[in-house]
C-alpha cells in the first residue's frame, strides 16, 4: 500500500505553484498507459543499469519532484524501496491510486523540496540513489546540494538541454511576446554544481524527435503550467488564452504537436 504523508515544512510561498501543478495533474495522471510514457519508464530504467546506478533489489532511491510516480514505479516493478517527493495533492493521489492498482507500494510526501525539508525528515545520506526529472527546481543550486546530500552513493538529474516546441513556441512569441526557457543556462548551471559537489561525473545527451495529437483541451492542460509559470497573471485567464489561441489551429478538435528534445543525464557519485 502507498502512502502520502505532508512534509513538516512550510509552505510559504509555494501556495500558487502547487494550485498550478495541482489543476494540471489529470493530465499527468492520464499519461500514465500512453504508450510514449511507458517506452519513457522502460528506457529510463535501462539507462540507470547501463550507467551501473540502478539500485540493487531491496535498495533504496528518492525520485525529486515525482509527479505522479510513473518512473519510481519503473524501479518498485523492480524491487527497489522508493520514496517520492512532490508538491501536488493530485499528482501524488493519482500517483497513489495507480500504484496500488498494481500492487506497488510508493512512499510518497507532500510539500516543497529543499535543505529545510531534507533536514526536517533527516533524510542524511539516506537513499542509494537520489534522482529528479525534468524538475524546475533544480535550477537552483541549492535544491541540487540537497538531493546530494540525501544520497550515499549514486545522483542524477535528468535536464532538457534544448527544447524545441512547436505550438509552445509559438505561444511564448505571439500570444506573450517572450522567448521560451533558458535550457542552456540553466543545464549548465546543474553540471557545474555536479563537479563541485560530485565524483565520477558523467554527462550525456539525447535527442528525441515525437509528434502528439492531442485534443484542445488536453493541450490546454498541458501548455498552462509552463506558460503561467513564465508570464504570470491569473492561471484561467493564461488557460483562456491558449485555450482561444489553439482553437483556431486545430483540426476536427486536435493539433499536431511537434517537438524535437535534447535530453542531458547528469549523473554522479557521492
Amino acid at each position: 500500500m502507498s502512502t502520502i504523508t505532508t512534509m513538516p515544512v512550510s509552505m510559504e510561498g509555494w501556495q500558487e505553484e502547487q494550485q498550478s501543478w495541482n489543476q494540471t495533474s489529470k493530465f499527468f495522471v492520464n499519461m500514465h498507459q500512453r504508450e510514449d510514457r511507458l517506452a519513457q519508464v522502460v528506457d529510463f530504467v535501462a539507462r540507470l543499469k547501463e550507467l551501473d546506478i540502478h539500485p540493487a533489489e531491496g535498495e533504496t532511491a528518492l525520485d525529486v519532484g515525482c509527479g505522479t510516480g510513473d518512473y519510481a514505479m519503473g524501479l518498485a516493478r523492480n524491487g527497489v524501496k522508493v520514496t517520492g517527493v512532490d508538491l501536488s495533492t493530485g499528482m501524488l493521489e493519482g500517483g497513489k491510486a495507480i500504484s496500488e492498482e498494481e500492487g506497488l507500494s510508493l512512499d510518497l510526501w507532500l510539500g516543497p523540496w529543499s535543505e529545510e525539508a531534507r533536514q526536517a525528515l533527516g533524510w542524511d545520506k539516506q537513499f542509494d540513489l537520489v534522482y529528479s526529472i525534468f524538475c524546475p527546481i533544480m535550477s537552483d543550486r541549492a535544491n541540487l546540494r540537497a538531493l546530494h546530500k540525501a544520497s550515499r552513493k549514486h545522483c542524477l538529474c535528468i535536464m532538457f538541454a534544448d527544447r524545441k516546441d512547436e505550438y509552445l513556441d509559438a505561444i511564448y512569441s505571439e500570444l506573450y511576446g517572450v522567448e521560451g526557457s533558458p535550457w542552456k543556462a540553466m543545464l549548465q548551471d546543474c553540471v557545474d554544481t555536479a563537479h563541485d559537489i560530485g565524483n565520477h561525473v558523467q554527462v550525456t545527451y539525447k535527442t528525441v524527435e515525437e509528434v502528439e495529437n492531442l485534443t484542445v483541451e488536453a493541450a490546454v492542460d498541458y501548455f498552462c503550467l509552463r506558460v503561467h509559470r513564465k508570464v504570470g497573471g491569473d492561471l484561467e485567464t493564461v488557460k483562456d488564452d491558449i485555450r482561444q489561441y489553439l482553437a483556431l489551429k486545430a483540426v476536427n478538435g486536435t493539433i499536431d504537436n511537434h517537438t524535437t528534445d535534447t535530453i542531458a543525464w547528469i549523473s554522479w557519485d557521492v
